[in-house]
């Protein structure tokens, strides 16, 4: 599994980099980006097709209850972003990084707030994470 799953990583990466030299020609920037989704989407169906027999990639039931909860979250987060860059970024002309920091830490707290105000993820979850062991 392992083997295969490591193939599957460099095969999407070398496809990623050659589809973005190809697209950024025509579309620029947005190439990039278009290409990562390609092959994002990609490499999704070809880790399914090549691991959906192996019993530790079945989704569970906690994964299965609070896929609709992720997804929600981040239409939400996507479409503040884009109402931020409308009213905020656009009249404001902060520097690129200025803007594209404070979309990092505005999309971060949206997020964090929702899947917390959900209940999706406990505060306590969190917190394990930094404990010292």
């Amino acid at each position: 599994i392992l083997l295969l799953y490591h193939f599957y990583c460099a095969f999407i990466t070398v496809l990623n980099i050659m589809l973005s030299l190809i697209l950024i020609w025509p579309l620029g920037v947005a190439g990039i980006a278009f290409s990562t989704g390609i092959v994002g989407w990609l490499q999704i169906y070809l880790l399914h097709r090549g691991l959906s027999d192996a019993p530790e990639t079945e989704f569970d039931d906690r994964f299965i209850s609070a896929f609709r909860t992720i997804v929600f979250g981040s239409i939400v987060m996507g479409f503040t972003l884009l109402l931020m860059d409308d009213l905020v970024f656009e009249r404001f002309m902060f520097s690129h990084i200025i803007s594209l920091s404070c979309a990092m830490i505005v999309s971060a707290g949206i997020y964090l707030s929702f899947i917390l105000g959900t209940g999706l993820v406990k505060m306590s979850d969190i917190k394990t994470y930094f404990k010292r062991s």
